[in-house]
């Protein structure tokens, strides 16, 4: 008896302890030294931070700069794009609608849009909500995205070349990372709400949510006095990006926020649903979307930082793990030259946004140094400092590689020049000017390159516009004449996939 009374009062009294060091490991003033020295090592012109709880908030602040010329310091209501965040948004208007008997989540989608079609006539007749949701609809990781990234089109048009992409994964067996499958998604809002999406967005989610300068309109954003400017590294340096607008992408990745404004959104979260007493995501929904639904491979940088994960998968636009035994929600957000993360533990009534201004992993490690601080690891993990070591350790150096390149003196530039078409991206022209030639992609206010000749049919492709973007090779073919048929471009990169691009000559 006494035994038991002993381990009682032992117990009672280590409770205490591990709350204040968790306390301690999430203190602002401890936490704000710490970030603005991570922003130094990472090299990021600026940060926004916050880490709210159910119904009070423990940090909130900007550290660095809104860009790195004016150096016009970063605060808790700068606006950021927060990219595919707004999936987690588009994602809770559905669970909204659900509610409402407007939509089942096992609504097939072309119930809602009928002149909707994918790759496969099965697949075009079962494809549901769910699915569009959660990733399963066969389509590869961004497939399609070269439709929409940096063009003018409209939805309707993106939507309607969408069948002309292949799948990489059978129907509902794996994940492939769609941003086209949430535009339509926000398209099935519009109509089962008579309503524009951005007004949908508005009158469900950012008015209750007292989110006064959360928008997913991107002009309104860009007059926005504080708005962070997006950075990239080109050649060893630091440089500004212009922002890409995402207006014919809204329900996918279109919204601009700030840290104080997500933080309401958090804590709804956190709250089940509700926020200041009105419920805006029923409870029995918003768990719906928290549901594993489709199995997700331990990232790399898991592998390498050993990190407490046994495994991931994603829910409904949301991602899901447990982490040391907790289960986390989370969610990141890519821009070219910005990178959003989000995260929230739901048994412990708390969650993070980290926000950043430039392409770089640092929100992401800082997400796992939050949930090591949170759920008071006897030691922390150090996952900022271990990366960042880890991202010198396999730089890859720069290797000038011994190309012969041809004057358009020595050649034809005739035979090259014209009027071309692909599927997805429309109608493209290949032309002459100030002794070089060029390629036009006629929809995109971005990609315009110069082509260098390395070889009869071969040229070095270079985007100006694009410099996140390694230089590319175009290879033209030829047909039974001798006569171009047509080229295409090879250019790996995880995000736009040019090898689904096929250019065809026109007559």
């Amino acid at each position: 008896m006494k035994t038991i009374i002993r381990l009682a009062i032992l117990t009672i009294l280590a409770l205490p302890y591990s709350l204040f060091a968790q306390e301690q490991a999430l203190s602002g003033q401890q936490l704000n030294k710490y970030y603005k020295e991570l922003l130094n090592t990472y090299e990021v012109p600026g940060l926004a931070v916050a880490i709210v709880k159910k119904d009070s908030i423990i940090l909130q602040n900007g550290y660095g700069y809104l860009n790195i010329e004016n150096q016009e310091k970063v605060d808790k209501t700068t606006l950021f794009g927060i990219a595919s965040l707004s999936k987690t948004f588009t994602a809770g208007l559905v669970a909204k609608a659900v509610a409402e008997k407007k939509l089942k989540f096992d609504t097939c989608i072309k119930s809602i849009l009928p002149g909707f079609k994918l790759y496969d006539p099965y697949v075009t007749k079962k494809i549901t909500i769910q699915d569009a949701l959660s990733h399963r609809t066969g389509l590869g990781n961004f497939s399609g995205d070269l439709i929409w990234y940096g063009s003018s089109v409209a939805d309707t048009t993106i939507i309607n070349r969408l069948h002309h992409l292949e799948p990489e994964h059978g129907f509902r067996t794996d994940f492939g990372y769609s941003n086209i499958m949430y535009l339509i998604t926000g398209k099935i809002l519009e109509q089962v709400y008579h309503n524009t999406y951005a007004e949908i967005l508005d009158s469900i989610m950012l008015k209750p949510l007292n989110m006064r300068f959360t928008t997913p309109d991107y002009n309104a954003a860009m007059m926005h006095r504080n708005l962070a400017q997006p950075h990239i590294n080109y050649e060893g340096q630091t440089i500004k990006q212009p922002y890409l607008s995402w207006d014919n992408m809204q329900p996918a990745g279109g919204i601009f926020s700030n840290v104080e404004e997500m933080s309401h959104y958090i804590q709804m979260l956190l709250n089940s649903g509700t926020y200041k007493n009105e419920v805006l995501i029923n409870s029995k929904y918003l768990k719906k979307l928290w549901q594993q639904q489709t199995p997700l491979n331990l990232s790399w940088l898991d592998k390498q930082l050993q990190t407490p994960v046994n495994f991931k998968s994603y829910g409904m636009g949301w991602s899901l793990m447990d982490y040391n035994g907790h289960k986390a929600l989370y969610h990141s957000g890519g821009l070219d030259g910005m990178v959003s993360q989000m995260v929230i533990v739901p048994d412990k009534g708390t969650g993070a946004i980290f926000l950043a201004n430039k392409t770089t992993a640092l929100p992401t490690v800082l997400m796992y140094d939050f949930l090591d601080r949170l759920l008071g690891n006897d030691s922390l993990h150090h996952y900022p400092t271990r990366t960042h070591a880890l991202l010198e350790k396999i730089k890859k150096p720069e290797v000038n590689k011994a190309v012969t390149y041809t004057s358009t003196q020595d050649f034809d530039t005739d035979f090259y020049c014209g009027k071309y078409y692909d599927s997805l991206v429309g109608p493209t022209t290949i032309y002459y000017e100030n002794d070089s030639l060029f390629l036009k992609i006629k929809e995109s206010s971005i990609f315009k390159g110069y082509l260098v000749k390395t070889d009869m049919l071969s040229f070095d492709l270079y985007w100006p516009n694009v410099p996140s973007l390694h230089k590319g090779n175009i290879n033209f073919e030829v047909n039974g004449l001798g006569e171009i048929k047509g080229f295409t471009i090879n250019l790996p990169n995880p995000d736009l996939h040019f090898d689904e691009l096929h250019f065809s000559k026109q007559n």
